[in-house]
């Protein structure tokens, strides 16, 4: 049987999907203390300069056994991006749609 192309794709991104959490503001405060994670303000510096647009949201996720910052911008274009930070080097990450 032949799936389409769209189709496989399609269950791979709600896959890694289900897979991520994000916390909350609390959560994610108490998850930077335990796990030792960078501070976050830092890679939203870091996101902006090299995104070159402005922070609009920031929040911790998980991975699977990765810390996430996802880091969400708007461009002078006018474009929103979203720019993901491993929270425990500070070292950008390629999205999963970058895969």
């Amino acid at each position: 049987m032949c799936l389409p192309l769209a189709h496989v794709f399609n269950d791979s991104a709600q896959a890694q999907e289900a897979s991520k959490s994000c916390f909350t503001i609390e959560e994610s405060r108490q998850k930077i203390d335990a796990h030792k994670l960078t501070n976050p303000f830092l890679s939203i510096k870091a996101a902006k300069e090299r995104m070159k647009g402005e922070p609009l949201t920031t929040r911790l996720c998980q991975h699977g056994d990765a810390f996430i910052y996802e880091i969400t911008l708007l461009r002078p274009d006018g474009r929103i991006v979203k720019f993901h930070v491993d929270a425990t080097t500070g070292r950008p990450q390629l999205s999963p749609k970058d895969e």
